[in-house]
């Protein structure tokens, strides 16, 4: 996983477009972006004709044993690529390779822009880019077809324009948009002719694998919008598997911090992580890194709880746990509670809004928040001395527990793809299955606009990498090619009929009590929203009259005297 940036900029290097110094443009976005790439940094800046271009990358190393630089140019061409993304497939490299040099070999071989197009097309995996291809002065960027990377873009008076991964609010002159999923061409030659009218952003490049252009519609034919015609078992099975491969491709590859910098605990360390609510997605997503990792490597399970102790998740989260120990008895699964308070996030608030950016609403806080504490990855290793679920009896035996893992799993994208959310039961009712299946698909595609980017920035500020198993491409395709009863069935009740398929999952599994948990957003199940809106808002009830989820945060903690 990488930090990446590209400023592009005319005139000289001391005077770009608005008279500041080409170092301090840098600086506005380089604090953020070292973050996420811990081991090494490198940045340059090339001259082309009238321009100039300044190329930031920053490198945490998760795959290949040999170290590497993320400096990836080639002599002969001048061609120069910013790689923060996992090639699972579709490119072939061995575990002892680094992706983003094989990719980079494989572009510089390419004949022709259709070439290159092909090429980012077949992969398969999450990514964000920026190629510079030194032979025709074209910039290429985007994000893979779900926008599971986070990728940045921004139009300058001052600076011309930049593309990043991360930016900072405090000192964006203009406002960074998410840049759309999918893959965009720059001429540089042509560029600052056209690039400072408002509102201008490139046209987007169809991809070249139909593949990846039926999943990036997901649209589901009338004909699949109800009457099951699978077999139950047979469905399981083949979630199961590919649910199971999909873990597997984001665990295999792994490789250790060699010299433990995050480590400052005693115990032996994990290379993996999962933000652990103990609910159908986080429990199905232990089940299955259990069924594909060496049995000797522990699996952390981080829970996060803004109240004392005993929100929602967190008893979840310990009946969950004690129901993993008792089917999967020979692993070591250790249960790690963040607790924290509302006070100690606000805290944090100008450093979350920076990293947030542009996210900016009261729910991108409250989540990202949440998130931000829970994969820092430090908090108290918990363990129980009995596995009865009747008997609270967890006892502290780390209170300073730190993690050395440097992948966090999520649990992001289950509910989209399979029927979740509260709001899918109203649409069902309002709208039958064809109410549903258009309110998933618009679920499914705005994913990279209201998660996926956001929760990049944050996580990958710890230095730290955001895995999600629930939006691997052949699990999306499962979903798009099941009969929608098959995945989620709203004429039964609620813990029962939403996410049914996965809930199948877990019972096949004897996860048993998991799989009739109730679905909480992470900011209700830690009591994270309850404590923001009292602070906020005065209560919940009238955090609720005022909408505010959807309100902008600044302006709302600026009026409680917090800025």
């Amino acid at each position: 996983m990488c930090g990446i940036a590209l400023l592009v900029a005319g005139l000289s290097k001391e005077d770009p477009r608005g008279g500041k110094d080409f170092n301090e443009v840098l600086d506005h976005i380089k604090e953020n972006l070292w973050r996420r790439g811990p081991d090494c940094n490198w940045w340059d800046v090339i001259e082309k004709g009238e321009h100039y271009l300044l190329f930031a990358n920053s490198l945490l190393q998760l795959q290949g044993y040999e170290d590497r630089s993320p400096y990836l140019r080639d002599a002969d061409t001048g061609s120069i690529l910013l790689w923060n993304g996992e090639v699972y497939s579709g490119l072939h490299h061995t575990v002892e390779e680094n992706d983003g040099v094989v990719l980079f070999q494989s572009l510089i071989s390419c004949r022709n822009s259709e070439d290159i197009v092909s090429t980012f097309s077949r992969i398969r995996g999450p990514w964000s880019v920026i190629y510079y291809d030194g032979v025709t002065n074209v910039v290429w960027f985007g994000r893979d077809f779900m926008g599971r990377k986070s990728l940045l873009f921004q139009q300058s008076e001052n600076h011309g324009l930049v593309i990043t991964s991360t930016a900072s609010k405090r000192d964006s002159e203009a406002e960074f948009i998410e840049v759309p999923p999918g893959l965009y061409r720059l001429d540089v030659d042509t560029l600052l002719q056209w690039c400072h009218e408002p509102g201008w952003f490139p046209e987007k490049i169809p991809w070249a694998d139909q593949t990846i252009t039926r999943l990036s519609e997901y649209h589901r034919t009338k004909s699949y919008f109800s009457g099951k015609v699978n077999d139950e078992n047979d469905l399981i099975d083949a979630l199961l598997a590919i649910l199971k491969n999909a873990v597997h491709q984001r665990c295999a590859r792994l490789v250790h911090n060699s010299d433990q910098k995050m480590m400052t605990s005693v115990h032996e360390p994990s290379k993996l992580m999962i933000l652990f609510s103990g609910g159908v997605d986080s429990t199905l997503l232990a089940a299955m890194m259990h069924a594909t990792v060496p049995q000797e490597e522990p699996i952390e399970l981080f829970s996060v709880c803004f109240a004392q102790g005993g929100s929602p998740d967190r008893i979840g989260a310990m009946d969950a746990y004690k129901e993993l120990k008792t089917i999967y008895p020979d692993r070591e699964w250790r249960l790690i509670a963040v607790d924290k308070t509302y006070d100690e996030l606000n805290t944090l608030r100008d450093h979350l809004l920076d990293i947030l950016y542009p996210s900016d609403t009261v729910m991108d806080f409250n989540i990202g928040g949440g998130l931000w504490l829970a994969s820092q990855g430090k908090g108290s290793w918990v363990e129980c001395s009995t596995l009865d679920p009747n008997v609270s009896d967890f006892e502290v035996i780390d209170s300073n527990y730190a993690s050395s893992a440097r992948a966090v799993f999520l649990g992001h994208g289950a509910d989209e793809l399979f029927g979740g959310y509260g709001r899918h039961r109203t649409k069902f009712r309002e709208g039958g299955w064809d109410g549903l299946s258009d309110e998933l698909r618009l679920d499914v595609r705005r994913l990279w606009q209201r998660n996926f980017g956001r929760d990049d920035r944050i996580i990958s500020d710890h230095g730290k990498e955001s895995r999600i198993p629930f939006v691997d491409e052949h699990v999306i395709e499962f979903a798009l090619d099941a009969h929608l009863q098959d995945l989620v069935d709203l004429n039964l009740p609620i813990g029962v009929g939403d996410k049914i398929i996965l809930r199948r999952c877990l019972n096949r599994l004897g996860l048993e009590r998991t799989s009739k948990r109730h679905k909480r957003a992470l900011q209700f199940g830690s009591r994270l929203a309850k404590a923001a809106n009292a602070a906020c808002f005065g209560s919940t009830q009238m955090a609720n009259k005022r909408k505010a989820g959807e309100k902008k945060i600044e302006p709302i903690l600026r009026n409680q005297n917090n800025l």
